[in-house]
């Protein structure tokens, strides 16, 4: 890492609210991708049928689980807000012929998706956003469907993102996030933990909830038949796991981009949800 990289980093871990610059500094393929070469973009979902027998695996299965709770149609109009590099995107292609939208504040990330869709041929099919999910850049009642993978605990806040894939949806339109939650802490040790997660991961505050709270987010923001799926132990301690199984090389590697910082991680009591509501209808 140079030095001017180096100085990067450290100014975003001394700031909150900049999870965009966090993911432009996350551009090494070495620290991106798994042992199969698939792009390292989420926890992944390790339970099921057949259980996952790598992270890339378990990233294909918690996208799938996230379509299945869409209640996806072969013609609906899509929305994957926080889409990373892509990868969700290329799936939900295999599940519709709706035009397709991907939303991110990275612009490195985007880029990346970008050269990804196209060698898959489906840059033609998507519409790649450079923005804010708080104030998602499309008009009222046009989408049928927005997913959310991985990605609403850095929106800050969460409860916005909801009001504004409420706006979007049209009238009975589902809303699909699958999301890491970070409870409120109880302890002193937690307490010094999240100040920690909230630079090295680039969480806000507002995001450490519990489970109810989150409930009530959504419902407040219009949405009906909300439903909340805990399914903390298919994800979070196997890809804990996971990351002890890497490479001590890699694993020194994220040490400089901050898991010096969020050493807290592999402790922090975290919540992993499949979270899923139907968009309200709208006034006469």
């Amino acid at each position: 890492m140079n030095p001017r990289h180096a100085l990067d980093w450290f100014r975003v871990l001394l700031r909150t609210h900049r999870a965009a610059e966090l993911y432009d500094l996350i551009q090494s393929p070495d620290l991106l991708t798994d042992v199969d070469g698939a792009l390292l973009t989420n926890m992944g979902y390790w339970h099921g049928s057949t259980p996952a027998a790598s992270l890339a695996q378990a990233n294909a299965h918690l996208v799938e689980r996230v379509i299945e709770a869409a209640s996806l149609r072969s013609d609906d109009r899509v929305l994957d807000a926080g889409c990373g590099t892509g990868g969700a995107l290329r799936v939900l292609a295999n599940h519709t012929r709706g035009q397709l939208h991907g939303l991110n504040a990275s612009r490195y990330q985007l880029d990346r998706a970008g050269r990804e869709l196209a060698a898959a041929g489906l840059r033609e099919r998507v519409q790649l956003l450079h923005g804010d999910a708080c104030r998602l850049p499309l008009e009222d009642a046009t989408i049928d469907v927005v997913v959310s993978i991985e990605a609403a605990f850095h929106f800050n806040p969460r409860a916005a993102f909801f009001r504004e894939a409420a706006r979007v949806l049209r009238p009975g339109g589902r809303l699909a996030v699958a999301d890491l939650v970070p409870v409120p802490p109880a302890t002193a040790l937690q307490s010094i933990n999240a100040r920690a997660l909230r630079r090295g991961l680039q969480i806000p505050r507002s995001s450490f909830v519990g489970l109810d709270r989150y409930r009530d987010e959504l419902v407040a923001a219009g949405f009906r038949d909300v439903a909340l799926l805990d399914i903390t132990d298919a994800v979070v301690p196997h890809h804990r796991r996971w990351i002890r199984s890497q490479p001590l090389a890699k694993q020194f590697a994220w040490a400089w981009i901050g898991l010096w910082l969020t050493a807290g991680f592999f402790h922090y009591p975290w919540r992993y949800v499949l979270a899923t509501g139907v968009a309200p209808e709208r006034p006469a």
